[in-house]
C-alpha cells in the first residue's frame, strides 16, 4: 500500500510531465485531459483482475470516470501552474489517500467533486474555472 502511494505521484512524469503537454499540441486543454484520461483509465484496468490489488474489490466504472474527472481537473492545474508536475502529484496523492481511506473506488467520484476548490477561495479556483480551458489565442503571421 505504501508503494502505491509512491508510485501514483510519480506516474506524474509520464502523464502531465510527457503526454498532456504532447496532447496539448494537438488538441485544446479540455479535450487533451479528456484523452488522456481516458488513457490513464485503461492504463488501471489490469489492476482490478489481479487478486491482491486493492482495486480487485472496486468497482470498474466509478474508478473509470473518476479518473477520467480526474484527468480534466488537473489539465487546468496543470496549465496555470506553468507544467508544475509536483502540483499534479500532489494532488494524485491526495486522490490516492481520500480513495483509500474509503477503501472502495465508488468514492472517487464525490472525492474529486469534494476535492474541487470552492469559488473564489483557493488560488487554484481560477485553474478550475471554465475560461482556463480555453487555449489563448494565436496570432497568426
Amino acid at each position: 500500500m505504501a508503494f502505491m502511494f509512491m508510485l501514483g505521484p510519480m506516474e506524474e512524469f509520464g502523464w502531465r510531465g510527457v503526454a498532456l503537454p504532447l496532447l496539448q499540441r494537438r488538441f485544446a486543454p479540455f479535450w487533451a485531459g479528456l484523452i488522456l484520461g481516458l488513457i490513464w483509465s485503461i492504463w488501471h484496468l489490469p489492476a482490478f483482475f489481479l487478486s491482491g490489488t486493492p482495486q480487485s474489490a472496486w468497482g470498474v466504472m466509478p474508478f473509470f470516470v473518476g479518473s477520467v474527472c480526474l484527468s480534466v481537473i488537473l489539465t487546468p492545474l496543470f496549465n496555470a501552474s506553468g507544467g508544475s508536475i509536483l502540483l499534479a502529484g500532489i494532488y494524485h496523492f491526495r486522490f490516492l489517500t481520500s480513495t483509500a481511506s474509503a477503501m472502495h473506488a465508488t468514492s472517487s467520484l464525490s472525492v474529486v467533486w469534494r476535492s474541487l476548490p470552492s469559488r473564489n477561495t483557493s488560488p487554484t479556483a481560477a485553474a478550475c474555472s471554465p475560461q482556463s480551458m480555453i487555449p489563448p489565442h494565436k496570432s497568426s503571421m
